[in-house]
């Protein structure tokens, strides 16, 4: 990544024109001044973690006072001895809560493309 001081002696502030002078690659150039590299990154962990306990979180709602819902299948069918419903519900919240946090990925790397992580070659 072009950052911080150059081999010429540059200050880290006119670190972006020297990678667009070098020929680096967008998504390696710096972000523009004033943008917080460390928030994105802060945001984007708080968000991947906070859309997989929100479907925790619910299906805790729909345990607790609920007659709708994949919680109130699940424990419907746990007191009428239909494993095979609950675990087919808890599959299904389980996929549910992985294509949430892949979402969240996807957006935090279209909007954050200088964290993505280096191809090896």
């Amino acid at each position: 990544m072009c950052a911080g001081p150059s081999a010429r002696g540059r200050p880290a502030s006119e670190s972006g024109t020297l990678c667009h002078r070098d020929g680096a690659p967008r998504t390696a150039r710096p972000p523009p001044e004033g943008v917080h590299v460390a928030y994105p990154l802060s945001s984007a962990a708080g968000a991947k973690v906070a859309i997989t306990l929100s479907v925790i979180g619910a299906v805790v709602g729909e345990f607790v006072g609920s007659d709708k819902g994949l919680g109130y299948v699940i424990l419907s069918s746990t007191s009428y001895w239909k494993t095979e419903l609950a675990f087919s519900a808890m599959i299904l919240l389980s996929l549910m809560a992985i294509v949430l946090f892949a979402a969240v990925s996807l957006i935090e790397r279209l909007a954050c493309p200088w964290l993505a992580p280096d191809e090896e070659a």
